[in-house]
């Protein structure tokens, strides 16, 4: 499961992601930035889904941005998507798109393309800009109690968030927290009981108007190419382990 958080400000974009990409059986197959970027035209693509497929989409996304512009682009990948509905329901595609740039006609932005209903203001299956204010977090839930235990304070937090400094500021420990509620939770499979799913590392990119930026925050140096990822905390139940689409939600 990838971990994504964004929020939209008024002057930037940010995203905040994990590093591990983890096979079926909780194996890590690689660990690399899983935002892609470039300069001109500026953007950043990121997502939650089969890697391959995502894979797909940006290099389809970064092509037709080469050649006709970032607006030409999202509207020339929002009518592939279009011609190939009926396969990717025929696969069962599950995913989310997030792509941040500046448009031609609106200026800086994020914009989301989800295979689902199930983040608010975002219809399945259509490219849509998200609002100044927008928030989602992908890959799990940002526990409270779990970042208090961590020892930040509450006050803190909420003067974070609504400052915009959340990710720059907590985007560590936030992503800490979900990495230990990420554990496998089915006690009938002792191999993989308390693997985790989010994990390598945590990076926070940023794209304002005039340029895009990746920055490490954190390397999980025990995470391994060809090993599962496990914590020292007992996996939490999955009903904690859901994706909350709102961020702030939970704060």
């Amino acid at each position: 499961m990838t971990l994504v958080l964004a929020f939209v400000h008024p002057d930037r974009v940010e995203i905040l992601t994990d590093r591990a990409a983890i096979d079926p059986n909780g194996v890590v197959v690689d660990i690399a930035p899983k935002v892609r970027t470039r300069q001109h035209p500026t953007m950043a693509v990121a997502g939650r889904g089969r890697a391959a497929l995502l894979d797909v989409f940006a290099a389809a996304l970064d092509a037709a941005v080469e050649r006709h512009g970032f607006d030409g682009g999202l509207s020339l990948l929002g009518d592939l998507v279009a011609e190939q509905r009926a396969l990717f329901d025929a696969h069962g595609a599950d995913f989310e798109l997030l792509v941040a740039g500046i448009s031609e006609t609106s200026g800086l932005g994020l914009w989301a393309l989800p295979s689902h209903n199930l983040m608010p203001g975002m219809p399945a299956w259509r490219i849509t800009k998200a609002p100044i204010g927008f928030n989602l977090a992908m890959g799990g839930k940002i526990d409270l109690q779990a970042l208090i235990a961590k020892g930040a304070s509450q006050d803190a937090l909420v003067a974070s968030f609504y400052g915009g400094t959340l990710l720059p500021d907590y985007g560590v420990v936030i992503a800490e927290t979900m990495r230990e509620a990420s554990g496998f939770d089915d006690e009938t499979d002792p191999e993989r009981f308390g693997q985790c799913t989010i994990g390598g590392g945590v990076d926070l990119t940023t794209v304002t108007a005039t340029s895009v930026e990746t920055t490490p925050l954190r390397i999980w140096s025990e995470d391994l190419l060809g090993r599962p990822i496990r914590t020292l905390i007992n996996p939490s139940k999955k009903e904690q382990v859901c994706s909350q689409y709102d961020a702030s939600n939970n704060l």
